[in-house]
Formats: C-alpha cells, sequence, structure tokens
C-alpha cells in the first residue's frame, strides 16, 4: 500500500473508473425543481401565501444537487480505478474537489496484496422526531493480507480535521475496520457509486477471493447504559459515513449544541485512530 496526491497519481485511460452517478444527482435536481413549481403553482393559481415557504424550502433540493451534479462531471469524480495489477481508490470525496490536491488522498494497491473481497449490505436504524426510520447501505470490503492499516487510519484522520475556508461535505467514503478490511461505500444516503459494486467483484474475482455477501443491522434507537458503548454508537455512525447522524445523536444524548456535536464527534474519530 502507498498514497499518492492527487496531481501525481498515474491515470490509465483504460482502466476501469467507478464513480458517482451523474443521473441519479440529475434526477435529484428534476424532482426539487418540480416541487418549487408545485409551491408556485399553489401561489399563483390558488392564492395560498404557504405556497411560498413550500417553494422556498423546495429550492433547497436543486440547489444542493445542483452543486452536487456540477462536481459530478469534475476529473475528481472517481472512488475507485482498476488497471491491472493496479488498484485506485480515492479517500475524499468528489464533493471536496476544493480541497489541496497536494494532499495524498489516493490509496494505491497491488492485487496481490488483496486477500478477499465481499459485499456488504448494512441497515442502519435511528430515531428522530418523526420516529424509527432505516437506510440501508452497500459498501466493497478489501481484507489486505497485512493487516495494519496505520497508515490509512492516519490519512482518514487528517481528512477528517482538515480545515477548509469554503464548503466542505461531511462524506468520507472509506473506512479502515479491524482486521486490515478497507470498507469503501458503495451506495446508500447520497452516495450512489456506478457501475455497480457487482461488477467491480466480477471484475476483480479472477486475481482475488470473493467471499459471500455479508449483511449486518445496527439499532441505534435504544440507548446503552454504559457511557462507553453510547460513545462507541455514535462513533460507528460516524465511520459508516453518516456524519450527520452521528452529531444528531450526540446532540439527542449529550444535549449538545451543533458545533459542540460536531467537535465530539471528530475528538470520538480522531481518539479512535490506531496511530
Amino acid at each position: 500500500m502507498r498514497f499518492r496526491t492527487i496531481t501525481e497519481t498515474p491515470l490509465n485511460p483504460l482502466s476501469q473508473v467507478f464513480r458517482e452517478s451523474r443521473l441519479t444527482r440529475i434526477i435529484a435536481v428534476l424532482v426539487g425543481l418540480m416541487f418549487v413549481s408545485l409551491g408556485l403553482y399553489i401561489v399563483w393559481f390558488r392564492g395560498e401565501r404557504m405556497g411560498w415557504l413550500f417553494a422556498g424550502g423546495a429550492a433547497l433540493i436543486p440547489l444542493i444537487f445542483g452543486f452536487r451534479l456540477v462536481n459530478s462531471f469534475r476529473s475528481e469524480n472517481w472512488l475507485m480505478r482498476y488497471g491491472p495489477p493496479k488498484l485506485l481508490i480515492k479517500i475524499r470525496s468528489c464533493d471536496n474537489h476544493s480541497f489541496d490536491d497536494g494532499d495524498p488522498v489516493v490509496m494505491e494497491l497491488d492485487t496481490s496484496e488483496v486477500e478477499w473481497i465481499r459485499k456488504v449490505r448494512e441497515t442502519v436504524v435511528t430515531k428522530d422526531s418523526d420516529g424509527r426510520q432505516s437506510e440501508t447501505s452497500t459498501y466493497l470490503d478489501l481484507k489486505l493480507r497485512d493487516a495494519n492499516l496505520a497508515e490509512l487510519e492516519l490519512k482518514l484522520k487528517d481528512e477528517r480535521q482538515r480545515s477548509h475556508k469554503g464548503f466542505k461535505v461531511l462524506h468520507y467514503p472509506v473506512q479502515a475496520m479491524p482486521d486490515g478490511v478497507i470498507r469503501v461505500q458503495w451506495r446508500g444516503g447520497s452516495t450512489w457509486i456506478t457501475p455497480k459494486v457487482e461488477q467491480a467483484i466480477a471484475m476483480l474475482k479472477s486475481v482475488v477471493d470473493v467471499h459471500a455477501e455479508y449483511s449486518e443491522t445496527r439499532d441505534y434507537t435504544v440507548e446503552p447504559a454504559d457511557k462507553a458503548a453510547q460513545e462507541m454508537q455514535i462513533l460507528e455512525l460516524a465511520r459508516s459515513g453518516k456524519t450527520i447522524d452521528a452529531i444528531k445523536l450526540a446532540r439527542k444524548r449529550y444535549g449538545y449544541s451543533l458545533r459542540q456535536a460536531k467537535d465530539f464527534v471528530e475528538e470520538l474519530q480522531g481518539r479512535s485512530s490506531t496511530v
């Protein structure tokens, strides 16, 4: 394993590329515009002022996803690239493209370093003012022959704590799991990587072992009595890419302000680093 900066990473034009789907972001923008139009229809044709509130709230959808749609056409929009025998995985979200390209955020692996791969389906159950809600995410697990992920942990910690004057997206698509497993988020939340994870597995199965699909459910609606277990739940949410949910849970449990909760989650992640 070695780490490269984005600018020094050689990108083979013949390699298979896995990236954020542009189509899903286009659909999100169109859906947002449809709701804005509905709000304006309520104002103009039914004379109800509440339509302005509806249209104003709905306008956030095309604004946010319009920003993300533009990002999906940038050269930084890729998560994984494979050109035998090299496997490149970018630990930085494409929505943070404005960060320094000199940061070492591209992990380079030789397929001989990978012991096995598998698809993972994880269902997370949380609770908010609207009641229980569940969300299922899909990941690609890569088990390395060398179980020491200390360097990856350090790079992930640096990425989480990186300061930036502009807009920062709290999305980190790669996790360092126990026993030398690297977990790459494929689909879930606002992430939709294309092609599917099954295609990535089919592409790699000739050079690495493939394990059976693994499914797990994490229920965060029950609060443990032990403080260490409470913190571990918050940390697990953050590690799985659900940073916003982790911040919400910290606020609910400890009465923190938004800033305090964000700092607490980042401190938990830094404390858990193996480095």
